[in-house]
């Protein structure tokens, strides 16, 4: 709580660990995590941070993971939007949200859907 590089630290262990057990179901969303943790620590080098974003869609994708991409993809396009980058977090987010039905009630994917939105109508 409020101890951003102790978090980071902690992250990083269990990327480490999943590394030596060679369980990687949460890879996805340790690296968003670890995304919006550098992130937050310095805002002005988001290099970091990006690959690890990076990192999070490819391995949710890899695993078939479209709920922790649908998550990584959010975060990564909301870097993109800060960075303004607006086209790359349209195209991130129309290609993840395309994965999931109209009618699907997931909070994330409500999320998704409005930030694309505002991205649309901008």
């Amino acid at each position: 709580a409020g101890d951003t590089a102790e978090a980071i630290e902690h992250v990083e262990t269990r990327l480490a660990l999943a590394d030596e057990s060679g369980s990687h179901w949460w890879d996805p969303e340790f690296h968003r995590v670890h995304g919006e943790l550098l992130r937050a620590q310095d805002a002005t080098d988001v290099g970091p941070a990006e690959a690890a974003m990076v990192r999070a869609v490819d391995a949710a994708r890899r695993q078939d993971a479209r709920f922790f991409e649908l998550r990584a993809a959010t975060s990564l396009a909301s870097l993109h939007i800060d960075t303004a980058r607006p086209d790359r977090a349209l195209e991130l987010l129309t290609a993840t949200c395309d994965l999931f039905a109209a009618d699907d009630e997931l909070t994330d994917l409500h999320t998704a859907r409005r930030l694309r939105h505002t991205l649309t109508v901008n």
